[in-house]
């Protein structure tokens, strides 16, 4: 089980979250955040998909967010120095094969600031039928 034991409390340990974002429901981003909150931890949520809700209903709206804006946020974090305070990379649905070169990236990048740092994945790999 992930904790966030980390003793200094007002630098809490960090999760970056790259998984999809409905607006209506709890899926991905909408339904991790609040949890690991609750467990102390910070939580940098990145959307791969911005939709109003799950697809499975008949119908949604919304969008797949590119790739390379996805790389530019996530470069961003590292850009402030906060890679090495992650404590873990959590990813779900990425919306596009690119996003999971760019996951990747991430997570090398985060091992190299911190060795213990722990990659969770969630095989979602879409609906196509049935």
């Amino acid at each position: 089980m992930l904790v966030n034991d980390n003793s200094v409390k007002d630098q809490p340990l960090a999760i970056l979250s790259i998984q999809s974002n409905v607006v209506t429901g709890h899926v991905g981003n909408a339904a991790a955040t609040l949890p690991l909150q609750r467990l102390g931890f910070e939580v940098w949520s990145v959307d791969t998909v911005t939709f109003s809700n799950h697809p499975a209903h008949k119908t949604h709206r919304g969008r797949e967010n590119p790739a390379v804006d996805i790389a530019d946020l996530i470069n961003g974090i590292e850009a402030r120095g906060l890679f090495s305070k992650c404590t873990a990379l959590l990813s779900g649905y990425l919306g596009q094969a690119a996003t999971g070169h760019v996951t990747l990236n991430a997570v090398k990048k985060i091992k190299q600031k911190n060795k213990r740092a722990l990659f969770l994945c969630d095989p979602v790999l879409g609906d196509q039928g049935k």
